[in-house]
């Protein structure tokens, strides 16, 4: 009788890790979709900043930052290919292949300009960047985790104008437009370009 205990004590242990592994660690909240239960937090750990959220296996986010913070993604709306290759604004998330991605935004869709149309390649934006994902729980979801420097989400700014966006594989849902965008700001810890 005694080794019921115990395995009931390792069982509970166990589930209560697992639990913990699902949902994103200790960060502050940055979009709540209750409806399809999903949260991505954001946190700052050392020089980076970490957008993390538990995801079904398929699904994705993005975190695009308005870099020039003049409420117009890229080069503005267009149904045209934009000609240059790089803007002030950017994206990071997740490729179709689950590696990170890092792209510039160029444009925007004319009938709803807080939308991206056009973005350079997943190689576009340079970035040091990368991605995490844990492994597959029971109910085949995983948290995902972006890691991206903190330089590259504030630039020289004190502040990020941030939209997030979730990609169900059917439809991306967005929070926060271009008018009224996700303002994060720089923290005091971060030194780099004269910021402290």
């Amino acid at each position: 009788m005694p080794i019921q205990p115990s395995a009931a004590l390792i069982l509970a242990t166990a589930l209560t890790a697992s639990a913990s592994a699902q949902s994103p660690t200790g960060g502050r909240s940055l979009f709540v979709d209750p409806e399809r239960k999903v949260e991505v937090t954001y946190t700052f750990i050392g020089d980076e900043v970490l957008f993390s959220a538990h995801l079904p296996a398929e699904w994705s986010f993005k975190v695009n930052v308005d870099g020039d913070q003049n409420g117009v993604w890229g080069y503005g709306p267009s149904l045209d290919m934009p000609s240059a290759d790089s803007s002030a604004d950017h994206s990071f998330g997740r490729d179709k292949n689950g590696t990170f991605c890092a792209q510039y935004i160029l444009s925007s869709f004319p009938q709803n300009p807080s939308q991206t149309r056009v973005t350079s390649d997943c190689d576009g934006f340079p970035s040091k960047g990368s991605i995490e994902i844990c492994q597959e729980d029971a109910q085949h979801g995983a948290t995902m985790t972006l890691k991206v420097p903190i330089a590259e989400v504030f630039g020289n700014q004190p502040d990020a104008h941030l939209q997030v966006c979730v990609w169900d594989t059917n439809r991306s849902t967005c929070q926060y437009t271009l008018a009224k965008p996700f303002i994060l700001v720089r923290p005091a810890s971060d030194t780099q370009n004269g910021h402290s």
